[in-house]
């Protein structure tokens, strides 16, 4: 019985040539071209039964999270990590993304390290989302390089010192000794100060309200005031608005120059 295709002697010839030369490159890995084709034809079928962009799979997770009840600051913050990676891989489907591409993509990034890591770590819900939903068989950012940061330890100050820091506040720029208070005496994150706002600080009731929506816990909160806190938030009893004022960065470093010229 005849096979339905016919032989040409050089296309053969080519197809013997480019099989060795397959043979040789897959021996490199360990492997041989069985492996590759099933290897091949299983990403091509799992591309296949996965349609779903990346774009798709964004606006899906986005919403996922927002039904949990996950901080609007961080659904906030996913999506605009996200749309980022969505300029890039936003048409293409999410199970023909490799670990390449994306170990590539996150290298290219012209930003620093840490910045790097903070898309690594929201794209990463991403790919994590699409695994749990047999999207794809593993999430390829855990496969991905990650950078190497530099830990800088938290800064801690002595009791002159913070008194230094605070009189040196108060002298040159006032508004921004709430938020050193804070920070030194209520024990919020950084990013609860930042979102902290005056209605929130209640000097008479002696307590400060973390809102479940800038908690990174989702989880409403009550700090006590203290009394050397309360000492030092009095003064600004009237204000409104933002704990931290505006330009904040500019005016800390002023402080911090004040305090080591004094």
């Amino acid at each position: 019985m005849q096979s339905g295709h016919t032989a040409i002697p050089g296309h053969t010839n080519l197809y013997l040539i480019c099989a060795l030369t397959a043979r040789d490159r897959l021996a490199e890995y360990d492997a041989d071209i069985n492996e590759a084709v099933a290897f091949f034809v299983d990403h091509q079928e799992r591309v296949r039964r996965c349609k779903t962009t990346v774009a798709q799979l964004k606006d899906e997770v986005i919403e996922a999270k927002r039904k949990d009840g996950l901080a609007p600051r961080y659904i906030q913050s996913l999506r605009q990590y996200c749309d980022r990676f969505c300029k890039d891989f936003g048409k293409q489907p999410v199970a023909a993304i490799t670990i390449e591409q994306l170990d590539n993509w996150l290298r290219d990034l012209p930003l620093s390290p840490k910045s790097r890591a903070n898309f690594r770590s929201h794209v990463g819900v991403l790919f994590s989302y699409a695994a749990k939903r047999r999207m794809i068989e593993a999430n390829p950012i855990l496969h991905t390089a990650l950078p190497k940061l530099v830990v800088k330890p938290p800064e801690i100050f002595t009791v002159d010192e913070l008194a230094a820091l605070l009189g040196a506040a108060r002298r040159v720029e006032a508004d921004v000794v709430p938020m050193l208070a804070v920070g030194a005496f209520a024990g919020l994150r950084d990013a609860e100060i930042k979102r902290l706002d005056w209605t929130e600080v209640d000097l008479a009731r002696g307590h400060i309200e973390v809102k479940a929506a800038k908690a990174k816990s989702a989880r409403r909160r009550i700090v006590p005031i203290q009394s050397n806190l309360a000492e030092w938030l009095r003064p600004h009893g009237e204000m409104t608005g933002s704990v931290v004022p505006e330009y904040a960065r500019g005016k800390l470093a002023r402080v911090r120059q004040a305090k080591r010229l004094a």
